[in-house]
């Protein structure tokens, strides 16, 4: 039975609900993981800390008489120990700590170790889920969510709130720059002056309805990832897809350029992506 034109342009499965979604956060090896499998994280709870000051023991060797205590605190420049029994001479620390033990030749002391030079920022979850599975490098979150199926995307997968913003407001000096550093923005077209902008101002990803193929075939390398939703060309925003992206601006998203798709953080599907098709007749494409 032959295929009716109309329904041959409504394109099934562009929009799918899925209750469990995965996200794997890869955990640096300075940092100590503070949840187990089973856990249930809100937005902004701490996955792993930073180990920023760990304790060091120095061992100081020596000999002579002891000028401090098991327990006290002592400054770079104080004395620890005297030598010499005739004209004792004093011997300084060269670190400021706690001091340990002191054994007959020896002195510990514990010192902060202030040896890491990266970010002190603690890996934090950015939107409630459930922790599936830990290990030493790595965390494994399942939460629901709206999978937005793209036409095509390029660069690193990247995690970050949505901001819808019409592209005749993506100018240099006209563009509310609040709006992108740190989002994932969405947009009518990207063009040869918005990537170079949005990139610029702080853009986690960038996702443009339509994108001419030649600007797309040139992207080789990218600082920021880009994802596509219906095509080349300069094509209509699909209604529903441009509401809701509006709708919901600093809802947390995943453009998980791996499997050219969009990932938006949700509890329950929308009613109207329930029975949604894309329409390729109203976007544009005959």
């Amino acid at each position: 039975m032959p295929i009716k034109k109309s329904e041959n342009k409504l394109v099934p499965n562009k929009i799918i609900f899925q209750k469990d979604s995965y996200y794997k956060f890869k955990v640096d090896s300075q940092m100590t993981i503070s949840v187990k499998s089973g856990d249930k994280i809100k937005a902004g709870g701490a996955l792993a800390n930073h180990n920023i000051q760990q304790e060091k023991i120095v061992d100081v060797s020596y000999r002579g008489s002891p000028k401090v205590a098991v327990g006290e605190t002592i400054e770079k420049g104080m004395c620890l120990y005297t030598k010499g029994k005739f004209i004792p001479k004093k011997i300084f620390s060269e670190v400021t700590g706690i001091v340990k033990e002191i054994s007959k030749d020896s002195i510990k002391i514990a010192i902060k170790d202030k040896s890491p030079t990266f970010s002190q920022t603690d890996l934090k979850a950015s939107f409630d889920s459930e922790v599936i599975s830990v290990s030493n490098d790595e965390i494994i979150l399942k939460f629901p969510s709206l999978h937005i199926n793209l036409f095509g995307s390029k660069g690193e997968p990247s995690i970050g709130p949505i901001s819808y913003i019409e592209s005749s407001n993506i100018k240099a000096g006209k563009i509310d720059e609040s709006k992108v550093k740190g989002s994932i923005i969405i947009t009518e077209k990207i063009t040869l002056d918005i990537y170079p902008l949005l990139s610029t101002l702080g853009a986690k990803g960038i996702i443009g309805n339509s994108i001419d193929y030649y600007l797309y075939r040139d992207m080789i390398i990218l600082a920021v990832p880009v994802g596509i939703i219906s095509g080349f060309g300069n094509l209509n925003e699909d209604v529903n897809l441009k509401k809701y992206f509006k709708d919901n601006e600093k809802k947390w998203a995943w453009l998980d350029t791996s499997y050219d798709r969009l990932v938006v953080v949700e509890n329950d599907c929308p009613p109207w992506a329930k029975d949604y098709k894309f329409d390729l007749e109203k976007i544009g494409i005959a």
